[in-house]
Parts: C-alpha cells; sequence; structure tokens
C-alpha cells in the first residue's frame, strides 16, 4: 500500500503532540501506549480516505488533504474562532 505523504508525515506531529501531553501532565506512557494511539489514529485516516476513494474519483493525495481540511474546519467551528 502506497501512503499519501500527510498522513505519513502526520505520524512524527502526533508523536510530538502525545509528547507535550505527557510532558505537560507528568504522565508516564508506556511506548506500546503511544504506537497504540499512534496506529488507531492513522488507521483510522487511512480508512476514511479509502472510503471516499471508492466513491471520489480523486487521487489519493487529494482525499488526504481533503480530510485534514475538512478535520481542521471542523475544529475550528467547535472551538468556536
Amino acid at each position: 500500500m502506497v501512503v499519501a505523504s500527510i498522513p505519513a508525515n502526520a505520524g512524527s506531529v502526533l508523536a510530538t503532540c502525545y509528547e507535550s501531553v505527557r510532558n505537560l501532565q507528568a504522565l508516564l506512557w508506556q511506548w506500546s501506549a503511544v504506537c497504540a494511539r499512534l496506529e488507531k489514529r492513522l488507521i483510522g485516516v487511512c480508512e476514511t480516505v479509502q472510503c471516499m476513494a471508492g466513491e471520489r474519483s480523486m487521487d489519493m493525495q487529494t482525499l488526504v488533504y481533503k480530510v485534514a481540511v475538512e478535520r481542521i474546519a471542523q475544529a475550528i467551528r467547535l472551538r468556536e474562532f
């Protein structure tokens, strides 16, 4: 399976976010817990994009970008910026 660059890079971004949360809250996470969190998030993104790929005639990179923008827009709406 070829993974688009956005979710591939998202792994390192998520790991950095998890590390920041862990440090701010003075938590001790096992490496396996971090990997499980990353796997859950990234598999979810890949599954979402694969479902969309069956419905739309766009390349994977465009679909991943579309999902990312939609999620950012949703987060902005929820935070009422």
